[in-house]
């Protein structure tokens, strides 16, 4: 019974197994502005580093160190919610604009067939300065085009939450150059500041053929031992 039991979990464990995937400057610490305790926030414009931005004209981007006026407690080295560090990336959007942060960092690797990609991200939005945007949008690239619908969500005033897109690559995406892509679009009257952080990217792979015929047939004579043995009892 122990044995099949075992089995029984050593199939879904294999099943369900995710790896991740490094992503270059992940929580936007790099450049590093100094993790401050002072009041006053800190960030450069037009740098991010492992990043790039294309966006509409009159936008800008770049990383952040915030104080208390733009997040409840973060004074120091830690921000609110899901994110990670102490600086966070941002896409400044007046009305009416949108931007796009890309992933120009070292290699993702390539997409394989079969195998399903996740992409967390932890979205944040200011409670000062810019309020969070209506539409915030993550996805996968395929040499720099991007791959189903992006996953979409409203920005929390004060806090960071995570959005998570998946996608199951094909045929048609087999080989191909892995990018992220983090978009927001602001469709309101007022200035608004879209913040990013905390990237997190996976891959959890289909067992092969063959593993799911091996594990089967070890469940199918387990399931014979058992019968047999209830039989002699």
């Amino acid at each position: 019974m122990l044995s099949y039991i075992s089995l029984r979990c050593c199939a879904f464990s294999v099943s369900a197994q995710a790896t991740p995937i490094t992503v270059q400057n992940f929580s936007f610490e790099q450049p590093d502005l100094g993790h401050d305790t002072s009041t006053t926030e800190r960030f450069v414009s037009s740098s991010v580093p492992g990043w790039s931005s294309s966006g509409s004209a009159g936008t800008g981007f770049g990383v952040a160190d915030p104080s208390d006026r733009n997040y409840s407690g973060a004074n120091g080295p830690i921000l609110p919610g899901t994110a990670d560090g102490a600086q966070y990336a941002f896409l400044n959007l007046p009305s009416g604009f949108g931007n796009t942060l890309t992933y120009a960092g070292s290699s993702l690797g390539n997409f394989i067939s079969g195998v399903t990609y996740s992409l967390t991200v932890a979205l944040g939005g200011r409670r000062d300065g810019g309020a969070p945007p209506d539409h915030y949008g993550i996805t996968l690239l395929a040499n720099g085009l991007a791959v189903g619908v992006s996953a979409a969500a409203a920005g929390i005033a004060d806090n960071f939450f995570d959005l998570t897109y998946s996608f199951t690559a094909t045929d048609a995406q087999n080989g191909m150059a892995i990018g992220i892509a983090l978009s927001a679009t602001n469709t309101g009257p007022r200035f608004e500041q879209a913040n990013f952080d905390n990237v997190r990217l996976s891959d959890s792979s289909v067992p092969e053929p063959a593993t799911l015929l091996l594990l089967s047939l070890g469940l199918a004579g387990m399931g014979a031992l058992r019968r047999r043995d209830s039989a002699r009892g």
